[in-house]
This record gives C-alpha cells, sequence and structure tokens, in this order.
C-alpha cells in the first residue's frame, strides 16, 4: 500500500483519523483478496494508501522545500529505506523458502524472477510488460504479485525529490516564489499524469493498471492537501464532519460498487482519491457527531500502525495456504489466516521495522550500504536458482 506505511512517530502532528484511514485501506484489500465476491472493487484500498503517502510523504517535503530552499536527499531516500526494506526483504526472502518448498517446480522461474523484481522496486513494469490483468479472476497469481504498488510507490519517491529540487534550484533565492512553483509541479504531474491514465486505461487496460505513470497524480493530489489550510475549516465543524462521513462512506461506496468491469485507474480512480482526500481534510472535527468519533479507536489505530507489514504478509499466507491445500481455504481457515497475518504483522513491525526505523547508529552511509547488501542477500540466491 506503501505505498502503504506505518505510523509515523507519535508528535504534534499526528493524526489519528488518518492511521484509522490506513486501518480501513487495508481491510479493504484483505477482504477483497480473502473474499473476493464480498468486497468486488476492494482494489481500491491500494489508492486510498496512494493518497495518504502522496500527503504524509510529499506534504514532508514541502514543508522542507518552503522552510530551507533545499532538499537533502540522502536522508529522505536514507529514511524510505530503513522504513520499507527491512519488513518488505523478509517477506520476500520467507515467500522465496515457501516457492522452493510449497510450489510446483514449473512455477520457480517466473517466481523468482518476480521476487527479484519486487526486491528491486520493478514489479509494477515486469506485470505491466507481461500484461497481467491484475482484476481477472482467471489469472495465476504470483505470491508477490502484491509488491506491484510499493515498487509504484518507491519509484515515485524518487523522482519526485529530484523533480523538487530541480525547481528550489531555478527559483533558488527568490523565498516567494518556492510556494507556487510547488504548487505548479505537483499541479502540472496531476494534469498530465490523470490525463495518461485516461488514455491509457482504454487504450490497455491490464498494463495501464500498475504504470507507475498512471499512478503518480494520486500522490502529487495527496501532496496539493497539504497546501489547502485545513485550519480555515475550524470555523465551520459541523462542515468538516460532513465531509468527513462523506469521506469516510465515499470509500466504502466505491469499495462495494466497483468491480473487475469498472476501468481502472483512468478517470475512475478520482471517486476513492476525492473522497480519501475528504477524510484527510476534514480531520477531526470537534463536533460530537463526527465521524473520527467511531472510526477512531483502539482497534483501527493497532491495525493502522501495523498496515503496511498486513499488507506484505496477507497475499502469500493466502495463496501459500491454497497451494498447500489444492483449492480455496474454507471461510474458517481464511478467518484464521486473517488472524495470522496480524500476528506475523505485529511481530515484524516490533521486532523488525521499528527498532531499524528508530536506530540512530543507521547513518545514511550505514543505512544506503546496508540497504544495499540486504538486497543482494534476497535477491542473488534467488536469481541463481
Amino acid at each position: 500500500m506503501s505505498a502503504i506505511e506505518t505510523s509515523p512517530d507519535r508528535a504534534a502532528n499526528y493524526r489519528p483519523e488518518v492511521q484509522a484511514l490506513r486501518a480501513l485501506a487495508v481491510a479493504i484489500v484483505v477482504v477483497y483478496h480473502f473474499w473476493p465476491t464480498v468486497l468486488r472493487g476492494g482494489f481500491v484500498g491500494v489508492d486510498v494508501f496512494f493518497v495518504i503517502s502522496g500527503f504524509l510523504i510529499t506534504g514532508g517535503l514541502v514543508r522542507e522545500s518552503l522552510s530551507t530552499g533545499r532538499l537533502t536527499l540522502g536522508a529522505f531516500w536514507s529514511r524510505r529505506i530503513r522504513r520499507l526494506l527491512p519488513s518488505a526483504l523478509i517477506v520476500l526472502a520467507a515467500t522465496a523458502i515457501a516457492t522452493a518448498l510449497l510450489l510446483p517446480r514449473n512455477t520457480w522461474i517466473d517466481t523468482f524472477r518476480q521476487i527479484t523484481a519486487s526486491a528491486l522496486y520493478v514489479q509494477n513494469w515486469v506485470l505491466a510488460s507481461d500484461s497481467v490483468d491484475y482484476l481477472a479472476s482467471e489469472n495465476a497469481a504470483s505470491p508477490v504479485q502484491h509488491f506491484w504498488s510499493l515498487s509504484v510507490e518507491e519509484q515515485f519517491y524518487i523522482a519526485i525529490p529530484v523533480l523538487m529540487a530541480i525547481t528550489l534550484l531555478v527559483v533558488r533565492s527568490r523565498a516567494r516564489l518556492r510556494k507556487p512553483a510547488l504548487v505548479i509541479l505537483l499541479a502540472t504531474i496531476t494534469v498530465v499524469s490523470l490525463a495518461y491514465s485516461a488514455y491509457a486505461t482504454q487504450k490497455s487496460p491490464a498494463s495501464a493498471y500498475f504504470e507507475t505513470t498512471t499512478r503518480a497524480w494520486e500522490f502529487a493530489l495527496g501532496g496539493l492537501l497539504v497546501f489547502v489550510p485545513v485550519g480555515a475549516s475550524r470555523f465551520f465543524p459541523a462542515v468538516r464532519a460532513v465531509v468527513g462521513w462523506l469521506g469516510w462512506v465515499g470509500i466504502l461506496v466505491v469499495a462495494v460498487t466497483y468491480n473487475n468491469q469498472t476501468p481502472f485507474p483512468g478517470v475512475a480512480a478520482l471517486a476513492p482519491v476525492a473522497a480519501t482526500m475528504a477524510v484527510i481534510w476534514a480531520g477531526s472535527s470537534p463536533v460530537p457527531w463526527a465521524p473520527h468519533r467511531i472510526m477512531v479507536n483502539r482497534a483501527s489505530i493497532f491495525v493502522g500502525n501495523i498496515s503496511y507489514s498486513v499488507y506484505l504478509w496477507h497475499w502469500p499466507v493466502l495463496l501459500f495456504t491454497a497451494a498447500v491445500l489444492s483449492s480455496t481455504p474454507s471461510t474458517p481457515l481464511r478467518v484464521a489466516l486473517v488472524g495470522v497475518t496480524l500476528l506475523l504483522a505485529w511481530a515484524t513491525t516490533a521486532l523488525v521495522e521499528n527498532p531499524v526505523r528508530r536506530s540512530r547508529r543507521m547513518t545514511i552511509g550505514r543505512t544506503f550500504g546496508a540497504g544495499a547488501l540486504a538486497m543482494v542477500l534476497v535477491v542473488t540466491p534467488v536469481a541463481v536458482s
């Protein structure tokens, strides 16, 4: 998702409703994969994650740009590596072992190829080139197929800081031009990417689903939301509450009404994106009937905190179980597998993700070195298999 990232350290700008939004997004994706006939449009959960990531990560870049006039690219990418890579590589290594033990030998080459692509964050382009239809139930699924969204996100966050840094160099000492220049940059990405998304979705829907260029506008819109002052709405708490409800309900309605016949992403992706932006903009309204009073609770915060690892684990857990049984798991077993996913996600977050992310010993140089070594350790055995 991660696209799909877990919570930041609690700070003054901590947004519990965003954590609840993450919980809803990953729940939608999990239900879609475990019970596809129940929530046929659950694939939009990924788009919710893209907007959240755009708001938080691109927003952080925007704030740094406006306050300092420059970007520390090495520090930014170092943080991304520490946040995302350890958990992802653990899941990929476990998937490689399970593939060798549980899947037929004739599936190894393609599966290992996709594991390698996932470790290198190019899985989406592999699937696009293979013209895999993600929404077609008859296609043979890969245990790492869901890594396509992580690849999209990381490719965006390789490109966007560079583009923003170039923009800052163009305006240089003219501090008053930084904000409009960044708005123009993100708006241009939004317009061009959305237009291309609409075109590509009609022309080649299978490959368009995975392309970074058809999804970039979702991150960019999330980034543009930073420039829309939520604070101005504090004078209209009832309006914020109404907008918040429209957003939460909108996400659920889209997840229920969309299906594998919906041309996606394209123009259809505007609905879940707009609904997510509405929830983020509305924030926590003080009125007693505001949606965050229902949506924000211990369970949603817990799931939101581990949502990245939930996303990583849920699909291989389901797929390998189905492979062992040679059939679709029963409903009680699928419920149990959701529990297993939550347990694995909690353990991965608590024992791997958080310690690495918060480590003070991980300097920029050490982070890049450790990340490169970890990728080599995962990719090399898979590549030579």
